[in-house]
């Protein structure tokens, strides 16, 4: 039978519900398929309460796909919860949630709107078709939703063009209450450009305090906007661009192909603009740099990934750039599978996954942190700065770099940038080095203010994909400033320390040789010692495992900077980047003439992989079990955790269920691959226990945990039925 349901918007002083009340239910199948959920309201000060119905089986695990960090999702009953502080400005964001069990999983997202703004829809159906009409009906603090489906330009209908049409844009937001484009879902509403348009251009009057001289002569007010949800391709430039803007929020957007006929710009481009956050981006195809904030200060690019596919032009080339700005944080993001070298075309010089560019600017850049980044399998080396003037340093803390292999620059004829470029004043903390080979005669390089490397694992470093031998130098230190190496761990490196073409020897203190079993690159083994080699006990090498900053947060608001807790894996918009970055292909002749042409489909994008799978299986060990949840029940705790990606659940036959104290693991229970849960029961009220779940290989290899959950057994109250008020 089918389900059949009747919803009602239930108000109580204080909350806002959404009841689905079911009349009569019997499963269909064992794959879950999730019911339709309509866009919904709440006000400030409210709490909402979500109640997702399902039609097709009983037993799934739930889990979160988009929402802002405080919204929760109940694992087993899939309840959405979320407290809207009182002060919360006005916006709409995008909601949505997974039901999965052993034979599949369906999803379901929709629009929830904080506060008074009004929702208006564009598309073939609705009253107004294109965006350049919607933007003109729209008031300052409304939603402008664009229906799921391929949108073109249409004569520049269906883009926000910038200079010289800076009046077809949206109206300006305020404090209490941001103007909002939204995709129907993220993911779904493709703007294509057909390589004549560009996209998205949002060019204010805003004049930046540092960069006074120019806004163009916009009159136009483009402040406190957002935009999320929707996939941009093929743009003639940019295909993002925020000019002379403060208090923008550029949300789980995909960036496709861009500029492919000339090579001057990125995919995304900040300039001249403040509070600015990029987050939940995927960006891949075509472009000089993936993302890059110029001339602007005070912004944040948050949890995104990109991949360099082609490029065509003769300028530098990139990953995630800060250029001529400062105070600009990247927080947990991702260069990943950027190997195809052969179609980079003639650049003139590689800025690294992460630079800091300052070409006539040199004495701008300060206070640029990357934290918890991860370039992988790249043809390019990790971090770039050129600030040679400033002595506030560019920060580089928990960051990997594996599998690099830096390419040379000009057309593959060019000298090779080292796989750290610090001109001008650099620290390096708990940085891992994984498999790095170099053509260049040195690894890392220093001049004209103080670099600092501390606290780093250096591990198969002059790599040739069987063994290390010498590639070169690990140090060149150029003239003025001094290069301090402290209490890293260099692994079985054959080459000198100090280049003998530089001025002077690194000033070296207390290198360790340890030789750690280092199974993922996410994590240090948990019984190595370099947990607490490094100084003042500091742990020595990076660990990527949680999400820092807040999400939407902007630079200084609340937890903007600050540990969060939350799991940085699964990874936030990895199945959007696999099926847009699979699906790319690009043809024609590389630098040598071959014709090969370029897959999507390759490394983390191949069928039935993840990226987050593909990044904890990198160095051969099982992936664990994400997505590790208990719930606590009298005397007992129900654990519950996702299966892998097909690619490797194929290959587990178990899941080891463990208890753990002090860190210490003693395993309890083991259960069959298809089996995604499991009851510990016997456990004594009000006392907080720890658990963990490994995998289990065909080739009885076990993984080790990711994420272990901590719970506290107890008495669960019989629930009075409350005194409803119904409007």
């Amino acid at each position: 039978m089918k389900i059949l349901k009747n919803e009602m918007l239930v108000n109580i002083t204080g909350f806002t519900f959404f009841i689905s009340m079911l009349i009569s239910s019997q499963a269909l199948s064992a794959i879950p398929t999730l019911q339709g959920v309509d866009d919904q309201r709440v006000l400030q000060g409210d709490t909402y309460y979500y109640q997702p119905e399902l039609a097709a089986t009983e037993k799934v695990y739930w889990t979160k796909t988009f929402g802002p960090d405080s919204v929760s999702v109940h694992p087993r009953t899939g309840k959405v919860s979320w407290d809207i502080p009182a002060d919360m400005p006005g916006e709409s964001y995008h909601l949505g949630i997974k039901a999965s069990n052993g034979e599949g999983s369906d999803e379901e997202t929709w629009i929830v709107t904080v506060g008074n703004g009004n929702l208006l829809y564009i598309g073939p159906d609705e009253t107004y078709k294109t965006l350049k009409d919607g933007m003109k009906n729209i008031a300052s603090g409304d939603t402008l939703v664009m229906r799921n489906g391929d949108w073109v330009h249409n004569s520049l209908a269906n883009t926000i063009p910038g200079n010289p049409y800076k009046s077809q844009t949206l109206p300006a937001g305020t404090s209490t209450a941001y103007t909002s484009l939204m995709a129907e879902d993220p993911g779904k509403v493709v703007i294509d450009g057909q390589n004549q348009a560009q996209l998205i251009s949002l060019w204010g009057s805003e004049k930046h305090p540092d960069w006074p001289l120019s806004n163009n002569n916009s009159t136009i007010d483009t402040d406190y906007l957002t935009i999320k949800g929707l996939v941009l391709i093929n743009s003639d430039n940019e295909a993002l661009r925020v000019n002379n803007s403060k208090y923008i929020k550029l949300i789980n957007i995909g960036i496709g192909p861009s500029s492919i006929d000339h090579g001057a710009y990125a995919n995304v481009y900040i300039y001249r603009s403040q509070y600015v956050l990029i987050e939940g981006m995927y960006v891949w195809g075509h472009g000089r740099y993936k993302i890059q904030l110029k001339n602007s200060s005070e912004s944040i690019v948050r949890r995104s990934i990109a991949r360099i596919d082609d490029y065509i032009g003769g300028e530098p080339i990139g990953g995630f750039i800060s250029y001529c700005s400062r105070n600009i944080l990247f927080q947990n993001n991702i260069l990943i599978d950027s190997d195809q070298s052969n179609y980079w075309g003639d650049h003139n010089e590689i800025i690294n996954a992460f630079g800091v560019p300052a070409t006539n600017c040199e004495a701008y850049p300060e206070f640029n942190e990357f934290k918890r980044n991860i370039a992988l399998n790249i043809h390019m080396g990790l971090m770039n700065t050129d600030a040679r003037q400033n002595v506030n340093p560019t920060l580089w803390e928990d960051l990997i770099g594996w599998d690099l292999k830096p390419n040379r620059h000009s057309g593959g004829t060019g000298s090779v940038v080292p796989i750290l470029s610090g001109v001008g004043a650099t620290v390096t903390n708990r940085m891992t080095l994984g498999q790095v080979e170099t053509e260049g005669s040195y690894f890392m390089y220093s001049r004209e203010k103080d670099s600092t490397v501390k606290n780093s694992i250096f591990h198969r470093v002059g790599w040739d994909g069987a063994e290390v031998v010498d590639q070169g130098a690990l140090i060149r230190r150029g003239s003025g400033g001094q290069f301090y190496f402290d209490n890293n761990n260099l692994e079985s490196f054959m080459g000198d320390l100090t280049d003998s073409g530089g001025v002077g020897a690194p000033i070296v203190s207390n290198t360790l040789s340890l030789s750690p079993e280092i199974k993922y690159m996410t994590m240090l083994p948990r019984d190595s010692a370099l947990h607490d080699s490094g100084v003042d006990n500091d742990r020595v090498g990076a660990e990527v495992m949680t999400m820092l900053g807040a999400s939407g947060t902007l630079y200084g608001d609340s937890g903007y900077d600050s540990e969060t807790g939350i799991a940085m894996w699964p990874f936030p918009n990895q199945a959007l980047a696999h099926q847009y970055f699979s699906s790319f292909t690009h043809s024609g002749l590389d630098r040598e003439g071959g014709s090969e042409g370029i897959e999507g489909a390759r490394g983390f994008a191949v069928a039935d992989q993840t990226m987050s799978n593909y990044i904890w299986t990198y160095l051969g060990a099982p992936v664990p079990p994400f997505g590790v949840s208990g719930l606590a029940g009298h005397e007992q705790v129900k654990l519950l955790w996702n299966a892998s990606a097909p690619i490797s659940q194929s290959q587990i036959t178990a899941y080891n269920v463990y208890q753990v104290v002090e860190g210490s693991a003693t395993l309890i229970a083991s259960v069959a691959a298809n089996v995604y849960d499991y009851t510990v029961k016997g456990l004594a009220n009000d006392e907080s226990v720890q658990f963990a779940v490994t995998a289990v290989r065909a080739d009885d290899v076990e993984s080790d945990y990711a994420y272990a959950t901590l719970d506290t057994p107890e008495v669960k109250p019989a629930h009075l039925a409350p005194v409803l008020s119904i409007d």
